[in-house]
């Protein structure tokens, strides 16, 4: 059965002791902040709030879409990345505010 499967494979990892997720309690909350490097305070990202979260992914999402572009040897516009994740920015406002924090940490 499934639970057999799974138990076979946490058996055969009894020696990995040091996998810290679980050992830490489901309700603690990780306290995550990303940095620019001067640790300019106005740059931090906590996880903790939804539009904090959702700026992340957008400069994920931004870094992504530039990393394809220096793979290809290619430029963009502004309004070529927001058409490109249209579903997911709700303004062109939006998609400049994550190209910005890209280029301030690239």
């Amino acid at each position: 059965t499934r639970s057999d499967i799974i138990r076979a494979k946490n058996d055969g990892n009894d020696s990995d002791s040091s996998n810290e997720s679980r050992s830490r309690p489901r309700n603690q909350k990780t306290n995550i902040r990303k940095h620019n490097a001067n640790s300019n305070p106005a740059f931090q990202r906590s996880f903790e709030n939804i539009s904090q979260t959702r700026s992340f992914t957008s400069v994920v999402m931004v870094m992504s879409f530039v990393h394809q572009l220096l793979l290809s040897n290619r430029t963009t516009t502004t309004r070529e990345v927001y058409y490109v994740f249209v579903t997911h920015f709700r303004s062109q406002r939006e998609c400049d505010s994550a190209i910005l924090d890209v280029a301030k940490i690239l």
